[in-house]
């Protein structure tokens, strides 16, 4: 089976799909059979070469060779890169097109594929054209989020009264994500004192608002608001720290400035390596991640296969998984989730009960059969 991965625009910046890509790649290249290739399509980029970036030893282990960037496609055999070849004599010779960023690329591939990890919830009645193209089209629609799923399946009906209901149910398929094994086991104590010296302030307990980078400045202020009443109903409540990519962080600084008196209890640190989030995980009281728009809930499984547990919107895809586990406000208002916020803070025994549960569900899972599930999709008629 030949699989091109439609990976245009998402590697530009480190962001939740590319996490998501760069987790999935290994496993599916370890799934293949004698016969399979997998091919990797990047636009060209003047600027950068982010695809190079991202796919260096370092950041893809097993996938080795510098790639560049350009309208080309990568040959991909584990563990190696064989050749390049163009996407004119290639796209017309494609099983699946698999689309990480839609709309879909233009291709004669037999099968599409979409993954969608989040839609903006600022106008809910409204997809872009291409986007409601893109599903259409598609003969599978991945998704972290059955609440998301359901969403997407309103809209394009709501856009396209014509189409049937159960055909478009049909093409939606729930994949949450999975836990890589680098946090299932505790965090060295010489990385925690090293994150402790550049941000002092990880020494104390904190809570922690984390989650996809692209939704730090958004989620701000609703955590802040939510925080503030809070502590004015609990003053024991420890410090919230923020993080946010580095081109986010003096924005979202700046959000959280307007709320006065607040000094030193709302926090702000840009991001960190992934070979340290399991100690800043570890420090934390408990996690707070609305998914307004992205609702992977990568963090909330990395945290929870390490004991920590999490405040979490509707949308978040790690409630496939985690489920009860979790405390779910079920609104996006800032009184629910300081109450939400309360309520965790306050009560040892839930923590205690929600911790021991997200633990084991979050281990029960792994990037090989969400690579297998990918591969039935694949596969399918």
């Amino acid at each position: 089976m030949h699989v091109g991965f439609d990976t245009n625009s998402i590697l530009s910046e480190p962001s939740g799909a590319a996490t998501y890509f760069l987790e999935l790649l290994p496993a599916l290249l370890q799934q293949t059979e004698e016969s399979d290739e997998l091919y990797v399509f990047s636009a060209d980029d003047d600027d950068a070469e982010p695809l190079p970036f991202l796919l260096r030893a370092e950041k893809l282990h097993g996938v080795s060779a510098p790639f560049g960037s350009g309208k080309l496609w990568r040959s991909l055999r584990f563990p190696a890169v064989e050749r390049l070849v163009k996407t004119e004599s290639l796209s017309g010779h494609l099983d699946v097109c698999h689309s990480l960023n839609p709309p879909l690329m233009p291709s004669n591939a037999r099968r599409r594929v979409v993954t969608l990890h989040g839609v903006s919830t600022d106008d809910e009645d409204q997809l872009s054209a291409g986007l409601k193209r893109s599903l259409i089209q598609a003969g599978a629609v991945i998704t972290p989020s059955r609440r998301l799923a359901e969403e997407l399946q309103r809209r394009l009906l709501a856009a396209n009264p014509k189409l049937a209901p159960e055909r478009i149910a049909d093409k939606f398929h729930i994949i949450p994500p999975a836990v890589h094994e680098r946090y299932l086991e505790p965090p060295k104590r010489a990385t925690i004192e090293v994150l402790c010296q550049r941000f002092p302030f990880l020494e104390e307990p904190y809570l922690l608002a984390a989650g996809a980078a692209s939704e730090a400045q958004r989620s701000a202020p609703l955590l802040a608001q939510a925080y503030r009443e809070a502590i004015a109903a609990d003053d024991s409540l420890p410090a919230l720290v923020f993080v946010a990519p580095e081109e986010q962080v003096e924005p979202v600084a700046e959000v959280l400035a307007t709320f006065e008196g607040m000094d030193g209890r709302l926090l702000v640190m840009e991001e960190i390596s992934t070979e340290e989030l399991p100690a800043l995980y570890t420090g934390s009281k408990f996690l707070l991640h609305p998914g307004l728009d992205y609702t992977y809930g990568t963090a909330i499984l990395e945290a929870a296969s390490i004991g920590v547990p999490a405040i979490v919107g509707t949308r978040c895809g790690a409630l496939e998984l985690l489920g009860s586990s979790l405390v779910v406000p079920g609104e996006d208002e800032p009184s629910s989730w300081a109450s939400a916020i309360l309520k965790l803070h306050r009560d040892k025994d839930l923590r205690a009960t929600r911790v021991d549960e997200a633990k084991v569900r979050a281990r029960t899972t792994s990037w090989e059969k969400v690579a297998r599930t990918h591969w039935e999709l694949y596969r399918a008629p």
